[in-house]
Formats: structure tokens, sequence, C-alpha cells
């Protein structure tokens, strides 16, 4: 049998967002849940980690690695999971589960899927977020359902996702080519504040010479390689909207049909 805590690598979880705000498990349970009204009823952060976790697992994932993100003195969190699954052995890239919370009605509970190539730890998500509605009515019960149904359509995600890599490493890019597919996620990204002119610079001296000789063939799977390299470290609660906006420029490029994210 794997042992897979130990021959599984591990993603960097850590590099994502600002350190000073990772706490442990125990911190995240200390988190006082506001009281709950007629139209407004808050989740403890606490109970989105446990009700994944235990679904994870029921489900034949193992969990091997965590992290976990608190902002807004406690009222946003922000956690990822890597996990593994048999049918993901052998793969270069990571699995993670994230899942975020807030207790200031600025957005609701939910769950997304991503991963991280193992030589880089350049962490994005798919663009097919699922989350649950605001926070009313019988929402502990309508988290649990949105829990299953997510973990149900894990694998076939990680397994677009595998199949989007590759077709990214099929579309063989000019500089020139480069250079206007950047300028198109910085359009993209200006409009919501996520992505600026630091990234444009950042992103293009990625493909002239990329931090991981891996990412060094001219094409769409190393630009966007480089994308995700200097977003590194960037605010976590981002990170869904910041892969959208990438897959959506890239996706067409490599004649994939554009997905809508559910945010």
């Amino acid at each position: 049998m794997l042992d897979t805590t130990e021959q599984t690598p591990r993603v960097n979880l850590r590099i994502c967002g600002n350190k000073s705000n990772v706490v442990d498990m125990n911190q995240v349970r200390r988190v006082p849940t506001p009281k709950e009204t007629n139209r407004w009823k808050p989740i403890p952060h606490a109970s989105v980690v446990d009700v994944t976790r235990n679904n994870l697992e029921d489900s034949g994932f193992e969990i091997i690695n965590e992290c976990h993100n608190l902002t807004k003195k406690g009222e946003h969190y922000f956690g990822m999971l890597q996990v593994f699954h048999k049918s993901r052995e052998g793969s270069d890239r990571g699995t993670i589960v994230g899942m975020r919370n807030s207790h200031d009605k600025l957005f609701a509970a939910g769950l997304c899927a991503g991963e991280a190539p193992f030589i880089c730890d350049n962490l994005v998500f798919h663009n097919d977020v699922v989350f649950t509605r605001k926070h009313v009515g019988e929402v502990k019960q309508e988290l649990l359902k949105r829990v299953q149904d997510i973990i149900g359509s894990l694998l076939p995600m990680w397994k677009e996702q595998d199949n989007r890599v590759d077709a990214y490493k099929e579309v063989a890019l000019t500089d020139k080519e480069a250079q206007n597919l950047i300028f198109d996620v910085y359009e993209a990204g200006i409009k919501t504040n996520l992505i600026g002119q630091s990234t444009l610079a950042q992103a293009w001296e990625q493909w002239k010479q990329s931090d991981h000789k891996e990412f060094r063939d001219r094409n769409l799977n190393s630009l966007y390689n480089g994308f995700t390299e200097v977003c590194k470290g960037r605010n976590v609660m981002h990170l869904p909207k910041r892969s959208e906006i990438f897959h959506n420029a890239f996706d067409p490029i490599a004649g994939l049909e554009v997905a809508t994210g559910n945010n």
C-alpha cells in the first residue's frame, strides 16, 4: 500500500497570501461566530473545514497537507487542503481543495478545486468554482449537500485541468504572440483590480527567462506558468478569480471552450 504521506510531494501552500495571516486549526476554531438573525445564519469557519474534511475522507481522499488563513480580524477565512486519491498516483501536480467563508456577509461559504505543479508550487484554481448561496435559510444542510456534490465532481475537474495543460503545451508562441496575450490578461484583470502593471512586466520577464527550466519551452503553458509564478504570495482570497482570468484568456487560444465560474 502506498504511504502517500511519505511519498507524495507536498505543495508549499504557505506561499499563498500574507504569511502573517496563516494560522493553525485551533485558531480557526477559536474565531467567534456572529449571532444569527431571521435572514442571516452565519456558519462557523471550522464547520466549513470539518464538513469538507470529513466528506473528503469518506470519499476516499487522503489529506496530506493543509494551510489556513484568517483576515479582516477573523471575519474572512480561506483554507487549502492538499489531497491524494489513488486515481491521481503518478501525477506531476498536486491536487488542492480550497475553502472560503465570511462572517461579514461579503461572500458565501464555498469550495473550489485547485492544483499546482510540484516543481514550482504555482497554485491555480479551476474556473468552475461552486459556492453556496449567501447565509440564509437552512444553510448548514445546504452546505453539507453542496460539499458532497462538489467532492463528487473533483476528479473530473482535475482531469479537465490535465487536458488543459496538455492543450496549452501544444500551442507554440512567438514573443509577439506572448506579448499580445499578456496585454489581454492585463486588460481583463485591470477591470477587477486583480492584475496590475507590475504583473504585466513580471510575466514578461518570466516568459523571457523562467525561474524553472521546465517552463522555458516557447508555448502557451510556459506563459501560463509565468503568470502563476508572479502571482505567488498575493491575496489568497483572489486566487479563484485570478485563475479564471488566466483560463478565459488562454483557453480559446488552445481551442478549449471557456467555462463560466459560479461565484
